[in-house]
């Protein structure tokens, strides 16, 4: 889904260390 992938590219910000 591209609002969930848009969410992990958001997370990987914020915590680069998660997936």
């Amino acid at each position: 889904d591209l609002s969930e992938n848009n969410f992990t590219a958001t997370a990987s910000l914020f915590c680069p260390a998660q997936p």
